[in-house]
């Protein structure tokens, strides 16, 4: 063998030696889902590991300076006595009845105890991310001259799906015709949310670590990222396709950028008064664009209030703040556009804003804990409902658009957190996300809302994020597992079409054509 032949061996083999340690360490360090812990038996969890594993798995509902939201704070002053036996117990079998889940088998015992002492511990100041920061981070991967004028590939682009691999911080777009992935790109951690420009060239992905990715879908490539917070929830794109705008869970501020080039142009920060007169700084939660008024519409958590921000003027100014209700999370359009219904998960309602007179119109009670996710509207007996299901209960609450009144409450296989509707189908379907129901998605009539069929996608695995195909012709359903798939139904039938197999913990399902259709004649 040539001396040359023998070092590029030698070089192949060792690439594929690092290869196989780097998919090794992403296997066993990968949070939610590894099979053997990723530290030695009886190493003790430092204070920053157990802040990270907090800040993973923890702070969506217990917030992230643990000040509490749907979960309880867990501060030490609110922890008062309780042992760490107490609370590591609560932590590994969870609280029945509650959102609590059980994280043996997700967390070592040692990250456990670990997680007991950070709670115990005071926090520290709140970190900061500044515009110098955002700017700091962007990145443009295709520059605007460059991008292709027309697609690039065969799909056609209202049909497709973005999928989200939440553990491995991938995406995934899938063809709407043949449901096969088509291409997949590396992202921020646990992608929360895809939303679309209106002419349908771009999709702004928004993850849990503030990462906002923004993707040509005339060409599936990455067109650039900048991290807009530390930790957030939403994102929006104004109607003209100016601006994008982010909720952060932290720090506790909306960031507007340019949506060209993602250049961060104004950061809102949300200090308030919250509905029971307490001076607080709030995260951001539920934020949308109205195409009707060419406003953006956000929701402030802990706040408990939705703001308005004028994008028609220069100066995105506020121009409205509205006192809704007590920890505000998803809202969703009515088919006008005018009505945005979301929860407030610690009244147990759902509320409703009115976008052209900026008022609240309504508060409807609906159970414990509304998540009505993106939410559902369709015509049910010659009336517009629309509903919700709870993470508090097995509950699936309707009421009608207009008179505000509650008019079908059905029971459900457990606490869901999504449900969806499309015009050209007869059902509605929800999802149930804990409990012994977790591996079911139930189909329901759309006028008399009963159940007509439990569906089980993956026995024992659970079963999340029902979104109609564009056409309304199929339904497609994540199973959330580390050994995941997407189960794509007949939306008549209900039977079993095809499997979208090698994705590990998909969650999100997006397809494009429905988001597009959103807030004018559509639900959200």
């Amino acid at each position: 063998m040539k001396q040359g032949s023998r070092f590029r061996v030698i070089s192949i083999g060792t690439l594929v030696v690092l290869g196989v340690l780097i998919a090794l360490w992403q296997y066993f360090s990968m949070p939610g889902g590894r099979n053997t812990p990723r530290r030695e038996p009886g190493e003790v969890v430092g204070l920053e590991d157990a802040a990270e594993l907090f800040n993973r798995n923890c702070e969506g509902c217990h917030g992230p300076t643990r000040a509490g939201a749907t979960g309880p704070a867990l501060l030490p002053e609110t922890l008062g006595d309780k042992t760490d036996e107490f609370l590591a117990t609560t932590i590994r079998v969870g609280r029945p009845g509650t959102a609590m889940p059980s994280w043996k088998g997700t967390l070592t015992e040692n990250e456990i105890m670990g997680l007991v002492k950070f709670l115990k511990t005071p926090p520290g100041k709140t970190p900061t991310w500044t515009l110098k920061d955002i700017e700091s981070s962007r990145r443009i991967f295709i520059k605007k001259e460059d991008l292709p004028k027309e697609p690039t590939h065969k799909y056609d682009i209202k049909k497709m799906f973005f999928v989200v691999q939440r553990e491995v911080s991938k995406g995934a777009f899938v063809d709407g015709d043949t449901f096969k992935v088509v291409k997949e790109h590396p992202l921020g951690f646990a992608v929360h949310k895809a939303e679309y420009s209106r002419d349908g060239r771009f999709a702004y992905l928004i993850a849990r670590n503030g990462l906002v990715t923004k993707i040509d879908l005339y060409s599936l490539e990455k067109v650039g990222e900048v991290r807009a917070g530390l930790n957030a929830r939403g994102v929006a794109v104004s109607r003209d396709g100016k601006y994008v705008a982010v909720s952060n869970y932290l720090p506790f501020n909306m960031v507007i950028l340019d949506a060209d080039d993602l250049k961060p142009i104004k950061i809102i920060p949300f200090e308030t008064i919250d509905p029971d007169g307490k001076k607080v700084k709030s995260r951001g939660a539920a934020i949308v664009d109205s195409a009707r008024y060419g406003y953006f519409l956000v929701a402030l958590k802990e706040g408990g209030q939705v703001w308005i921000i004028d994008y028609k003027d220069p100066d995105l100014p506020v121009v409205a703040k509205i006192m809704a209700g007590r920890i505000l999370h998803d809202f969703f359009w009515d088919k006008s556009g005018r009505y945005w219904m979301g929860a407030a998960q610690l009244d147990n309602s759902i509320v409703v804003i009115d976008a052209q007179e900026r008022r609240l119109a309504a508060r409807i009670p609906t159970g414990i804990k509304p998540h009505p996710g993106p939410g559902a509207v369709w015509e049910s007996k010659g009336r517009e409902v629309a509903g919700t299901v709870h993470i508090g209960e097995g509950k699936l609450s309707v009421w009608e658009v207009g008179t505000w009144k509650v008019v079908g409450s059905v029971k459900t296989a457990g606490p869901g957190l999504f449900l969806r509707a499309h015009p050209k189908s007869k059902y509605v379907w929800t999802d149930t996300f804990t409990g012994d129901g977790k591996d079911a998605v139930q189909v329901h009539d759309k006028d008399t809302f009963e159940v007509v069929k439990t569906i089980i996608p993956s026995k024992g695995k659970t079963s999340i994020h029902p979104e109609f195909s564009y056409d309304g012709k199929h339904v497609l359903v994540s199973v959330w597992d580390r050994d995941g798939e997407i189960v794509v139904y007949d939306a008549e039938t209900l039977k079993e079409v095809t499997r979208i197999r090698n994705l590990v913990t998909p969650t999100g399902i997006f397809n494009v054509g429905t988001r597009l259709d959103v807030g004018e004649e559509s639900n959200q």
